[in-house]
């Protein structure tokens, strides 16, 4: 149940990282999984496979591998947690204390005793490391540094029963642990990643809306064989000629867009009347209303032009100037 903890372990984080969700700290677990699968597995061997002598050695040898590997995955990851922003720190902290472990290799005898060494000075470097954390006002640091004595103060009373009865029984624990942290760390970036999906897509809308909007804010007009662009706040008013339309503007410039005048009333902003069948006006421009005894009736502009009101459109005409 163990081993299959830890290969589920290695799938799990393995796709995270893959998917790269959390990519470093997933891609940390998944090393440690991977480790404690396969020393487990080393460990296992002899009650399952019958091998040579001299292949004892080798796999003795593969467990405190395997042991190092787990236990500086799992530091690793203690650092980050403790100090996400902090990449060269938590380098020089793993190099110090693979040092240490190659001091520890060297001067200690017995394999067994050798790989207690490993996750004991992996143990007291996290609970340094927790130490400096609370003092920089992480909480999280103090409960760290417990957990970590604690854990070193369990190995030693129990001694070798430690690798032989606890020590996948912790891992698991500490791994299950993991899984339900990385899964809720994981499920808040997808979360944020589809909050920033929806605001990119907003922001998409809005800067369509508002290349649309400028674009109809300034109009191509043909003048004289020449093409000029002008601001659609500065047209005084519209007249259809057909399959074009007629733009006047300034000191008595006028020039032909391309378009209907139906397909302009659309996309002229507010503040355009549409007075006539033939005629669109601004109504920034207007002066005055004149209403004929018909029905009928004119608008007079800024520029004394006058255009026409059709006596069917005179009352929303009315209307529109207030």
């Amino acid at each position: 149940m163990t081993f299959g903890l830890f290969i589920a372990g290695v799938v799990y984080f393995g796709v995270s990282a893959w998917r790269d969700y959390d990519r470093e700290g997933s891609a940390i677990l998944a090393v440690a999984s991977l480790a404690a699968a396969l020393q487990l597995a080393a460990e296992t061997m002899r009650d399952l496979v019958s091998y040579p002598y001299p292949f004892h050695e080798i796999r003795l040898a593969l467990i405190l591998s395997f042991a190092i590997a787990l236990a500086l995955a799992l530091l690793a990851y203690l650092l980050l947690v403790l100090f996400p922003d902090h990449h060269r720190a938590r380098l020089l902290a793993i190099g110090a204390t693979s040092c240490g472990m190659a001091a520890l290799a060297w001067w200690m005898t017995g394999f067994d005793a050798k790989t207690l060494g490993m996750f004991a000075l992996v143990a007291v470097a996290g609970a340094i490391a927790g130490l400096i954390a609370w003092r920089k006002a992480n909480k999280a640091g103090a409960w760290v540094a417990v957990a970590a004595l604690g854990f070193v103060a369990v190995m030693f009373y129990t001694s070798n029963r430690f690798l032989d009865l606890y020590l996948y029984l912790a891992l698991g624990t500490l791994l299950l642990a993991l899984f339900v942290r990385q899964a809720q760390q994981v499920a808040s970036e997808q979360r944020e990643r589809h909050r920033e999906q929806a605001r990119a897509r907003e922001l998409a809308r809005t800067l369509d809306r508002i290349g649309q909007e400028r674009q109809r804010q300034m109009l191509e007009v043909s003048q004289k064989g020449r093409t000029e662009y002008v601001s659609v706040g500065d047209i005084r008013h519209f007249a259809g000629a057909g399959d074009y339309v007629e733009a006047y503007w300034g000191e008595g410039r006028s020039g032909l867009l391309s378009d209907t005048l139906a397909a302009l009333e659309e996309s002229l902003p507010s503040g355009f009347i549409r007075t006539h069948r033939s005629h669109i006006v601004n109504a920034a421009n207007v002066t005055a209303l004149e209403r004929d005894a018909a029905g009928t009736g004119r608008l007079v502009l800024d520029d004394s032009s006058e255009v026409p009101v059709s006596r069917r459109i005179m009352p929303e005409v009315r209307r529109s100037l207030g």
